[in-house]
């Protein structure tokens, strides 16, 4: 039982101690509103590559058994900064997940 009791003033402590995360729409301390946080969802474009090592002088790419890891992906369309780009079929997903 006193074990308990405890973890529920611990919980209790740190729960007053840690703020609350301020998510993008509200204003924080200074009356600032956040417009991009790490809780919301981000759009992404992953490029990828094989990892390349240097031996003897020479960049040697380092090959997995899954194929996929072996490829290199295209580069983000021209234009990808660009407020209108369309990034609709990006991989979507909060900042802190990805």
């Amino acid at each position: 039982m006193a074990v308990r009791w405890m973890a529920a003033v611990l919980l209790v402590a740190v729960a007053c101690v840690v703020p609350a995360p301020i998510c993008a729409g509200e204003a924080d301390g200074d009356g600032r509103t956040i417009v991009l946080d790490t809780y919301g969802f981000w759009r992404m474009h992953q490029t990828l590559r094989p990892a390349l090592i240097e031996a003897d002088g020479e960049l040697t790419p380092i090959l997995y058994d899954y194929e996929w890891m072996n490829c290199e992906t295209a580069p983000p369309p021209a234009g990808w900064a660009a407020p209108d780009f369309d990034d609709s079929s990006w991989f979507r997903a909060p900042a802190r997940m990805a």
